[in-house]
């Protein structure tokens, strides 16, 4: 979630695709640059884990 309701937007896993309905005009100075930074990074993390479980779990039931 970025918190500064910058975007809207709608992410769709099965199409792979975001759509975004709207955006805010902002000037970013270098340390929201890198905050925003820290936070994708974080969430790339966060998917890379999801998908990683899910691809246990999908090799799991092939195996049962």
């Amino acid at each position: 979630v970025l918190k500064t309701r910058l975007v809207r937007a709608r992410m769709s896993q099965a199409a792979r695709t975001v759509r975004v309905s709207g955006t805010m005009h902002r000037t970013f100075g270098r340390a929201q640059w890198a905050a925003l930074r820290d936070v994708l990074q974080a969430w790339r993390a966060n998917v890379h884990a999801a998908h990683e479980s899910m691809k246990a779990v999908a090799a799991a039931q092939l195996d049962y």
